[in-house]
């Protein structure tokens, strides 16, 4: 017996797949381009994406993941204002060392973040820093443009929840 759980894994979404051990079976997930195992939660997974869901659907037409592909259908109906992607709440704050970046999760902005040579999301202050030099803070307002709602100097001790 298959079944099936949405899930994270490595930052993305996934649809987990897990089944007691069959060659069948996997032979069979390795027919979908996209499925992978992790060692981590011991089961096979894809992307949970429309598309790997179709495919796993096509290979595996007695297993019913119909509820993942209705959610995965209405997800995709809501459509994101352009207006409101432009005001977004994205805030920078900034010292001699240091760059905290506040914004909303955003898989692509994430990705951006962490392309930044000793960038980390700082789990105190629930934000994205990295080290101010060379033309970070310039980048970073290059990439959020009119997403950006702040700017902000700050002395080196002080923190957001000091001045606010």
């Amino acid at each position: 017996m298959i079944t099936t759980e949405r899930g994270q894994h490595r930052d993305m979404e996934v649809l987990f797949i897990r089944f007691s051990y069959d060659t069948n079976i996997i032979s069979k997930l390795r027919q979908h381009p996209d499925s992978k195992w992790s060692n981590t939660n011991k089961a096979w997974y894809i992307p949970f994406s429309k598309q790997s869901l179709n495919s796993f659907a096509e290979i595996f037409p007695k297993v019913d993941i119909t509820i993942y592909q209705k959610e995965f259908e209405s997800k995709q109906k809501i459509s994101i204002n352009p207006q409101q992607e432009k005001t977004s709440n994205i805030s920078l704050e900034y010292n001699y060392d240091e760059i905290r970046v506040y914004m909303p999760y955003n898989k692509d902005d994430i990705l951006f973040m962490k392309e930044f040579y000793g960038s980390y999301w700082n789990e105190t202050y629930r934000c994205w820093a990295l080290p101010n030099y060379q033309d970070n803070l310039t980048m970073l307002q290059l990439h959020f443009r009119n997403r950006i709602s702040s700017v902000i100097e700050v002395p080196k001790a002080a923190s957001k929840r000091e001045y606010l």
